[in-house]
């Protein structure tokens, strides 16, 4: 049974920590909270889990795992740091020079073993993160001193900020050497800083809390299915409604329909309920199934939460006529309507492209996000300047640009599909790696739709043994 933020103090941090590697926790206030508040366990966790190596993960937790580490301020986090570092190959992030200098003196000694480990080519990044420790030691100053020697450029950056008056001979030497004017500044800028009381201006404490939410969700939808079926059955509403909405457009097992069923028929909150209305989508071929969602469908009783969800799932039926007049009713309730364009985007029915078109012209935001999603599903080419004109929009742009990938009227055809991803993307001004790789799967479901493989990832096609349909909420 998953773990909730209630449970979080029966647990132990390093079970905590897995949880949320695995993706069954969420990284959230209540997480940190419940982990920080007993450091004396959650250091040693820490340390133990920053340390292993397990296939078995779904999230990589480094950023996590330092931005704890900081908050904690222990030198038990100095390994860490090192591996961080060095996992940088273009210099060491100035968050990594921060959390060492407010680690202060226990970083000296492991730095400089690092440093004699290395080298001074090797470890050519290192003399600058001792520099920022603020920490007078005779050790670093040779480290400095030698650094000067070396390059002198770099030596006048480090011992500038290094700030100690005892470099002033040998910051002087290599200013009457000095080649360059660029040289010659560093030299000059340093011999200006040094001789200070202290190496450091006061840094604002470091805090963790800006970084993550208040409350979030697990990544139910990545899940393992049998996983995901765990949470359906859970205490806390909010998640057993995104454990439905997560199997929605997939084919699950006849015991899973009927816990599906089951909690759509008698869940106490609406919310689950038409969650698991919505998945059921997934099992109009079931007689007891269809008919369960046409009743609720028509059941006026029935809150329009629920009956939105029926409407959802029924959408490929849109042919019937019960459910042709149910889409064209929610759509016009302003409070419904969100759900009717949901419908249409799931029936890929061209005689709805009327009201599409007409929802993209509504304020209401969701509204226009779902009309965006349904252009692409049906295709809709005319509505293409429009999409287009919302790739500025932060909140819609990736709706946007799927939208455009799939709708953009060219030819299906390796060739101009690789032409409408270069055009997508100089139309956006460029894209972001999620960004490429989201474009460049719904062009290759765009080919597969149409009967040709898939031409951006096809490593990926029938290997992985998933189902690939899609249903609203794993559209794009």
């Amino acid at each position: 049974m998953p773990i909730l933020p209630p449970q979080y103090g029966a647990a132990s941090p390093y079970q905590l920590l897995r949880e949320a590697e695995l993706g069954k926790v969420a990284f959230d206030h209540r997480l940190i909270r419940s982990l920080i508040d007993r450091p004396d366990e959650t250091i040693p966790a820490l340390k133990r889990f920053a340390s292993e190596y397990r296939e078995t993960k779904l999230l990589d937790l480094d950023e996590q795992v330092f931005d704890l580490f900081r908050h904690l301020r222990t030198p038990e986090a100095i390994p860490f740091y090192i591996h961080l570092m060095h996992k940088h190959e273009d210099g060491i992030p100035d968050e990594i020079v921060e959390a060492f200098a407010e680690l202060g003196s226990p970083a000296v000694e492991p730095l400089l073993s690092r440093y004699r480990q290395l080298g001074p080519e090797d470890g050519a990044d290192l003399p600058f993160l001792m520099a920022a420790l603020g920490v007078r030691d005779p050790r670093i100053l040779e480290v400095l001193i030698e650094t000067l020697d070396r390059d002198v450029y770099e030596g006048g950056i480090c011992l500038g900020l290094y700030g100690d008056a005892a470099a002033r001979a040998a910051v002087e030497a290599a200013l009457d050497r000095a080649e360059s004017s660029e040289e010659r500044k560093a030299l000059e800028d340093c011999l200006e800083q040094i001789g200070g009381d202290s190496a450091n201006p006061e840094q604002e404490p470091y805090s963790l809390w800006d970084e993550y939410p208040e409350t979030a969700l697990p990544e139910i939808d990545l899940l393992p299915r049998e996983d995901r079926l765990a949470f359906l059955d859970c205490a806390d509403p909010e998640y057993r409604k995104e454990a439905a909405l997560s199997l929605c457009g997939e084919s699950y097992s006849a015991a899973a329909r009927a816990r599906l069923l089951d909690r759509a028929r008698n869940d106490e909150a609406a919310g689950v309920r038409a969650a698991c209305l919505e998945a059921l989508g997934s099992s109009l071929e079931d007689r007891a199934v269809l008919k369960f969602l046409l009743d609720t469908l028509q059941d006026s009783t029935k809150l329009n939460e629920e009956r939105a969800g029926a409407l959802i799932a029924l959408a490929p039926q849109s042919r019937r006529p019960e459910v042709d007049r149910a889409i064209r009713t929610f759509y016009e309730n302003p409070e419904t309507r969100p759900a009717a364009i949901s419908a249409i985007t799931l029936s890929h029915d061209p005689r709805y492209k009327p009201l599409v078109l007409e929802a993209l012209a509504q304020d209401d935001f969701e509204t226009h996000r779902r009309a965006i999603r349904a252009c692409g599903a049906l295709g809709i080419a005319e509505a293409c300047g429009h999409v287009r004109s919302q790739f500025d929009n932060e909140g819609l742009r990736v709706d946007a640009l799927l939208a455009y990938a799939m709708a953009a009227p060219v030819r299906n055809t390796s060739k101009a599909i690789e032409q409408l991803f270069a055009d997508i993307e100089n139309l956006a001004g460029g894209l972001s790696l999620d960004e490429e790789e989201l474009v460049g799967r719904t062009l290759d479901l765009r080919l597969e739709t149409a009967g040709l493989p898939p031409l951006f990832f096809p490593e990926d096609d029938d290997q992985d043994g998933h189902d690939h349909s899609h249903g609203e909420h794993t559209h794009h």
